[in-house]
C-alpha cells in the first residue's frame, strides 16, 4: 500500500466498538508520512528499448505507486474538507531535492546511502510544506515541514493533557478471546 492513511482512517471511522467517541474526521488527528517522489527519471529509447518485464518492473511499480499515494492524499484532503488545516497532516518530499539518489536507494545499507539518506530527510524538514488543495492540484504552503510537525507535536501534547481529563477512556480495547481446551 503506497499510502496507508486511508486504511487507518477507514478503520477508526467503521470501528465504533473500539473508537465509540468518532463521530467523524473531524475528531481524528492525522499525520501521513510520505516517502517522496524518488526519481525524477526519463529513459532513453535506445537505452530502454530492449528492455523486458523483468527490467520494467521496478520503475513501473514506482510510478504506479506515486500516483496512488498523491491520488489517496487529494482523497483524504477532500475527506477532510475545510478541517484539513487543523486535523491533516501530510509531508511529502519535494522531488526535487531527491534527484541525488540512485536507483537502489531504497534497498542499499550501505553507510553512505544512509548519510544520504539522512542528509535528505534534513533537507525535506527544511522544504516548505505541500498541500492539497481541492480540486486544485499542489500549494506550498507558509510553513515548513518542520513547523508542521512541532505543530503537530504540540497538538499531540494538549491532546493527551485533554484525555487524562477524562474519565472514560478514548478507545476500548477488545477483550481476547478465550482458547478452547
Amino acid at each position: 500500500m503506497s499510502n496507508p492513511t486511508s486504511a487507518a482512517i477507514t478503520h477508526v471511522l467503521h470501528n465504533k466498538q473500539e473508537f465509540p467517541f468518532v463521530r467523524g474526521v473531524e475528531d481524528l488527528l492525522v499525520l501521513s508520512l510520505g516517502t517522496g517522489q524518488l526519481f525524477e527519471l526519463s529513459y532513453d529509447y535506445e537505452e530502454v528499448k530492449n528492455w523486458r518485464a523483468r527490467h520494467w518492473a521496478r520503475p513501473m511499480a514506482r510510478i504506479a505507486g506515486d500516483g496512488s499515494a498523491d491520488s489517496v492524499d487529494q482523497a483524504i484532503a477532500m475527506a477532510f474538507g475545510q478541517c484539513r488545516n487543523s486535523n491533516y497532516v501530510r509531508i511529502q518530499a519535494n522531488g526535487s531535492s531527491l534527484g541525488r539518489c540512485g536507483p537502489n536507494v531504497d534497498t542499499d545499507p550501505g553507510p553512505n546511502n544512509v548519510k544520504m539518506l539522512i542528509s535528505i530527510a534534513e533537507e525535506m524538514l527544511r522544504q516548505k510544506n505541500v498541500e492539497s488543495v481541492l480540486f486544485g492540484g499542489k500549494r506550498i504552503g507558509e510553513q515548513s515541514n518542520f513547523e508542521k510537525l512541532d505543530w503537530f507535536a504540540d497538538e499531540l501534547v494538549l491532546e493527551h493533557q485533554r484525555r487524562s481529563c477524562r474519565i472514560a477512556p478514548t478507545v476500548a480495547f477488545k477483550q481476547a478471546a478465550s482458547k478452547p481446551t
